[in-house]
């Protein structure tokens, strides 16, 4: 199979491209500016009272980060050079995608039990992998004990109990936090946005079906043995289509997080 790397963008889909990356410009230049701390007694200044020393407000901090670091790297390559790489264009945003549904699945349920449930269980996450990630290193590696105990203190004094605080301890899937997130955006349905996820994270891993799904196929020609060559290149539409769902998710969690925290926009 013959793949070409990279497809011309038509001057619609950078048109519509150019709005997001615009928009996503104020954001980033204020990305690198400080960011300004919850207003004292606002929702965000408790969840963060509550959740130290793993306060919400620093998780999607990170997160929102990183998903405009994502997209800045892809207005970068698709928006100056003007070319969509077949398959790299849809790893980044990919990962744009995760990150701005974390910091928008963080922040967006209106009751303070379940954003600080949230944040325990990201917590958690990022410890077994972490764990995971060091027993390959050194086999005799565990898990900090009080790691795990600070979790659950957190959530006892909060007044989690039984299955409630049971549920600390279960990971999270980015499955559950694209459907979430997807929930706080208008006309975005859930299966919609997981689908689309979905088709991100498998060319991201290579698989057959999704770079089948999210590419155009132009036919050069077919072996005697019934094998043809192909080539592929990534569509506008899909392009455009997800750029646009990442670019919704990131304001979504921008926005949540100065509402959370009282913050001027």
């Amino acid at each position: 199979m013959e793949v070409r790397q990279n497809g011309s963008v038509s001057p619609e889909t950078l048109a519509g491209l150019k709005k997001v990356f615009d928009g996503m410009e104020f954001l980033h230049q204020s990305a690198q500016k400080p960011w300004p701390a919850p207003s004292g007694g606002s929702s965000l200044f408790r969840d963060n009272q509550e959740t130290d020393p793993y306060q919400i407000g620093h998780a999607v901090t990170n997160s929102l980060v990183g998903a405009i670091d994502h997209i800045q790297t892809l207005s970068a390559l698709v928006g100056r050079a003007g070319v969509i790489p077949a398959r790299a264009t849809f790893t980044i945003l990919r990962g744009a995608l995760e990150n701005a549904s974390t910091a928008a699945w963080l922040l967006q349920p209106a009751s303070r039990d379940e954003r600080i449930l949230r944040r325990l269980r990201w917590e958690w996450t990022n410890m077994t992998y972490r764990a995971k990630a060091m027993k390959l290193a050194d086999p005799g590696f565990s898990l900090e004990p009080d790691r795990k105990q600070t979790l659950l203190d957190i959530g006892s004094k909060r007044g989690f109990s039984g299955q409630k605080q049971a549920q600390i301890l279960q990971r999270t899937t980015f499955s559950e936090i694209v459907r979430a997130a997807a929930s706080a955006i208008d006309e975005v349905p859930e299966d919609v946005a997981e689908i689309i996820w979905n088709e991100c994270s498998g060319v991201a891993h290579g698989q057959t079906w999704a770079v089948l799904a999210m590419a155009d196929h132009e036919q050069l020609r077919e072996s005697a043995e019934g094998i043809l060559d192909l080539r592929l290149t990534a569509p506008d539409s899909d392009l455009l289509t997800t750029t646009l769902l990442v670019g919704i998710a990131i304001i979504t969690a921008w926005n949540l997080r100065a509402e959370r925290g009282n913050l001027v926009r």
